[in-house]
């Protein structure tokens, strides 16, 4: 009879241990199956990726041509500015002569 209680003992510890192993395996199955989808998803991304890095660089070519004509615009304002005293000073001078021509024609009539 004790023979028998063990076997049925021993039997429920299997089964349990089993059970308990089998859980292991759903669970093991389980997290292998949200890899799986997590993989697929990641690889499906793949192209959408791919393509704002191709319009990210065409983005950035096109502000560069653009940053460049700004870095032209700004050498030739700045050109500007400094000849800006040398033609202010021709004017002057061409006032002058203008006004001693006039004074010069005044004193003739």
């Amino acid at each position: 009879m004790q023979i028998s209680v063990s076997r049925a003992l021993q039997r429920m510890a299997d089964r349990a241990q089993m059970a308990k192993t089998q859980e292991e395996v759903d669970s093991y199955k389980h997290r292998a199956q949200e890899v799986h989808h997590r993989i697929n998803f990641l690889e499906n991304c793949r192209p959408d990726i791919v393509g704002a890095i191709d319009r990210l660089k065409r983005s950035r070519a096109e502000l560069a041509k653009e940053m460049e004509q700004i870095t032209k615009e700004i050498a030739a304002e700045e050109k500007k500015l400094q000849e800006l005293p040398t033609i202010i000073g021709e004017l002057k001078q061409e006032r002058q002569h203008l006004a001693r021509e006039t004074i010069r024609l005044r004193r003739r009539v």
